[in-house]
């Protein structure tokens, strides 16, 4: 680590080359990089932060389980191409539309206050595959003032409000259109 002071641009037209002066705080010398850093280091601490929250190959996944208060909760089973709940196949389109809308997910806004120590996740989220670690989301409080965790990022929990990401990740089992089949 090192704090240091990020000045002036230089932009050469002749090589199409850029510099930024820079200096270590404590120092008068003024050193010149290559680059231009100012976009880079001249924004909030936030932007800085890894915000990685859900990732995954669609390709990949076997199964996803939903774990919600009450008895709501249910789990996507993958047996060959298709996907099943229970004993109904699940409409394909819609499961691809869910894992589109969710496999970069990012929330925008950490929350650094929340504790995580003895409380107990109101909503959760797994999403398992082949060549892939289990992934699991899990919100904390009501849908309105939840705090979200992923265990891609172990250290840090974000806020919903500056994302819809509750309605996204933690969708109901009719939105995936089931019907009962046989699937011998």
């Amino acid at each position: 680590m090192a704090d240091f002071i990020v000045g002036k641009f230089n932009f050469q037209q002749n090589t199409r080359s850029m510099s930024t002066f820079v200096r270590l705080a404590e120092e008068e010398e003024v050193y010149s990089v290559e680059g231009f850093l100012s976009s880079t280091f001249n924004q909030s601490f936030s932007n800085l932060r890894d915000k990685t929250f859900l990732k995954f190959n669609t390709d990949d996944l076997t199964s996803v389980k939903f774990q919600y208060p009450a008895d709501s909760s249910f789990t996507l089973i993958k047996i060959g191409d298709t996907w099943i709940v229970n004993e109904g196949v699940v409409d394909s389109t819609a499961v691809q539309t869910f894992f589109n809308s969710v496999q970069n997910v990012t929330p925008r806004e950490f929350n650094d206050t929340f504790s995580a120590s003895g409380a107990v996740a109101s909503y959760q989220v797994a999403f398992e595959g082949n060549n892939m670690n289990t992934v699991t989301i899990k919100g904390f409080g009501t849908p309105d003032k939840l705090i979200l965790h992923s265990s891609l990022n172990e250290n840090a929990y974000f806020k919903n409000n500056a994302t819809p990401v509750f309605e996204k990740l933690f969708i109901s089992l009719e939105s995936l259109n089931t019907t009962i089949a046989d699937y011998a």
